[in-house]
């Protein structure tokens, strides 16, 4: 299962994931919803991720006003950027340069979460992360959040923390322990999960 959470008690997760872009003022932006109830919706369109309980995730033009819950992003891997490869972005503006990042990709049946840390070496460009989700198989991807607002918690003590606070989170339950099917790589300043049977 996966959900959506704003305002959220950390300590009471499955796997835990920062989510989406919030302005100065502490509102979310772009397009956002959870559990049915829509947190933003921008003026425009796009593609990101929109499920109902969480093994239905999948990437769709949003918004998705029959689903529960969707998230956008900077389109990373999606059906307008997949082929060019371009990112619709101002590499010179606020998203741009090394930092940390956080992404949510998606391929086949699996869902992906990555994360890597502001000031670690694992700090990245946008297009060094969106390089590597398509070595990772992602078809899929959005970015979600960056800077010291890229933290997670992937049990285990496997987690990326910073003093910068965060609105929301996407929280992921497993049906069952997915020792055989989780790919998990922790390295200094970076951590992704890989996991099916939400």
């Amino acid at each position: 299962r996966a959900d959506l959470y704003v305002g959220y008690d950390r300590r009471a997760h499955g796997f835990l994931h920062v989510a989406g872009f919030y302005g100065a003022n502490g509102k979310p932006t772009h397009h956002l919803k959870a559990d049915g109830k829509v947190l933003a919706r921008a003026p425009w369109g796009c593609w990101g991720f929109a499920w109902n309980n969480g093994a239905d995730i999948r990437m769709e033009a949003l918004p998705a006003d029959t689903r529960l819950n969707y998230i956008a992003g900077v389109e990373l891997l999606s059906p307008m950027v997949s082929d060019t490869g371009s990112i619709p972005y101002d590499p010179k503006g606020e998203l741009g340069g090394t930092r940390g990042r956080t992404a949510i990709a998606h391929t086949g049946d699996k869902l992906i979460l990555y994360c890597s840390g502001d000031g670690t070496r694992d700090a990245a460009t946008l297009e060094e992360v969106q390089e590597e989700l398509r070595r990772m198989g992602a078809e899929t991807a959005i970015y979600v959040d960056g800077g010291g607002s890229s933290q997670c918690d992937f049990g285990g003590g496997e987690t990326i923390r910073s003093s910068r606070k965060v609105y929301s989170y996407l929280c992921v339950w497993l049906k069952e322990p997915q020792k055989d099917s989780m790919v998990y790589n922790r390295e200094d300043g970076k951590c992704y999960i890989c996991y099916t049977n939400m």
